[in-house]
C-alpha cells in the first residue's frame, strides 16, 4: 500500500512538472502596428544655428496590449541617419491601442527635404512597421512642397 501511495505520489509530482514545461508561453507572438501619423510641422525657416522641434503623433496597435517604446529617427536630405531616440511609452501595458508621441530636433541651418521614421517595439522586442514623413527647409525643398507623410512599402521596411 505504501509503496502504491509512493508511486502516485511521484506520478503526480512528474505529471505537474512536466505540464509546467510544456504549457503555452506568454510572450508576445505579434508584433505591433502604427497608423495614422500626425506630425507638424512640415516646414521650416532656413536659420543658420537654428533648430525646429518636430512633434509626431501615431497610433499603435498591439493585440498582445504590451506595446513598450516608440522610436523616431531623422535624416538629413542625403538619406543618412542623423539622431534616433527611443522613449518609454507611458501607461502603455495592458492597452491594445493607444496613441504614442515622438519628438525630434532638426536642424535649420542646412536646406533640404529632411525626413523620419517612427516605430513601435513592444516588451517582447517585436518591431512595427515604420511611418515616415518629411520637413522642407525651407519650404519648396520637398519637390517644391511642403514635407508630407511618405508612403512606405513593406519591402523597405
Amino acid at each position: 500500500m505504501r509503496k502504491n501511495l509512493f508511486l502516485v505520489s511521484v506520478l503526480l509530482v512528474l505529471s505537474v512538472l512536466y505540464s509546467g514545461c510544456t504549457g503555452s508561453s506568454s510572450t508576445s507572438q505579434n508584433p505591433p502596428t502604427v497608423s495614422n501619423l500626425l506630425y507638424a510641422p512640415n516646414q521650416a525657416n532656413l536659420v543658420s544655428g537654428g533648430t525646429v522641434t518636430v512633434t509626431a503623433m501615431a497610433d499603435a496597435t498591439d493585440i498582445d496590449g504590451n506595446p513598450d517604446t516608440v522610436t523616431i529617427t531623422t535624416y538629413d536630405p542625403s538619406g543618412n541617419a542623423i539622431h534616433t531616440s527611443t522613449e518609454p511609452i507611458p501607461s502603455a501595458s495592458g492597452h491594445t491601442s493607444i496613441p504614442v508621441l515622438a519628438r525630434a530636433s532638426i536642424d535649420t541651418s542646412i536646406a533640404g527635404c529632411y525626413s523620419f521614421r517612427i516605430f513601435v517595439t513592444d516588451s517582447s522586442g517585436l518591431k512595427s512597421n515604420e511611418l515616415a514623413a518629411s520637413l522642407s527647409i525651407p519650404f519648396g525643398a520637398c519637390n517644391g512642397a511642403a514635407g508630407q507623410e511618405i508612403p512606405m512599402k513593406p519591402s523597405t521596411i
